[in-house]
């Protein structure tokens, strides 16, 4: 019987491991390499990104409705949002999102010597909770009251678990010349994380001519228009200030992580 040349075979597994070890490396890197987005996952990106995070801020009283708020930011998560930002934006998800927010006969009748129900709109609480958690991925549980130049109070009613939405005290004067409009660059795709570019366009209506400037002074203007087109055009995309909204996959939902300035 021949002998085994154990050498031959400690350099064969070596060699062996060797390859299984680079195939392993090989796969990781493809696996954190930054792709194209396939169409279904720049669907479902650029609906949540329009729907609901372009205009995440707005309810401040700004000549751009708070929308320019989010933008004025290097980056935004989860917890540099106000209260009042995070249920604006559940509310507007239930009710897009069909989510039953409806409040009991019962509970309207137990509350509405405490507060004026011609003033407020009540919410189902674990509705909103739901929105909160399928657009953020987070637990938020609390009322945004008076908040400084912000124009909405949401009550959190604990007793009956509800939220009570309606106007403060805040005054606001109607803005019609001034808008705010985007354009959409491309979606990618790294793991579980699809990032959307966009470019941002603040625009003042300057005696019927639309004025698109790269930020909310106005002072930098990219070009006008007479024909009360509010779209950005391909050749003055790079112009504006871009910005990458990056969502996150959570129990098989895509979920807002941050935005962040571009340049």
């Amino acid at each position: 019987m021949k002998k085994m040349d154990w050498k031959k075979i400690l350099v064969l597994i070596a060699i062996v491991a060797l390859i299984a070890v680079l195939l392993f490396f090989l796969v990781k890197k493809e696996d954190d390499k930054e792709v194209k987005a396939s169409e279904e996952e720049t669907k479902i990106a650029e609906n949540i990104i329009e729907e609901y995070l372009l205009s995440l801020t707005e309810g401040y009283n700004t000549p751009y409705s708070g929308i320019d708020v989010l933008y004025s930011k290097d980056k935004t998560t989860f917890e540099d949002l106000s209260a009042g930002n995070i249920i604006r934006a559940a509310i507007n998800y239930a009710n897009l999102n069909n989510l039953d927010t409806s409040v009991s006969g019962n509970i309207i009748e137990n509350i509405k010597d405490t507060y004026d129900m011609n003033e407020y709109s009540p919410y189902n609480a674990k509705a909103i909770r739901q929105a909160i958690k399928e657009l953020f991925g987070k637990d938020f549980n609390g009322s945004s009251i008076d908040e400084p130049n912000y124009l909405y109070n949401y009550f959190y009613v604990e007793e009956y678990d509800i939220y009570l939405s309606g106007k403060n005290d805040n005054t606001v004067e109607l803005d019609t010349n001034h808008s705010m409009n985007y354009r959409i660059i491309e979606t990618t795709k790294i793991k579980d994380t699809l990032k959307t570019k966009v470019a941002i366009a603040y625009i003042y209506d300057n005696n019927g001519k639309l004025v698109f400037t790269s930020d909310s002074t106005g002072n930098n203007i990219v070009f006008e228009n007479e024909d009360n087109n509010y779209d950005i055009p391909d050749e003055e995309v790079s112009k504006f200030t871009q910005y990458t909204i990056t969502l996150k996959k959570s129990n098989d939902k895509y979920v807002f992580d941050n935005i962040r300035k571009e340049n």
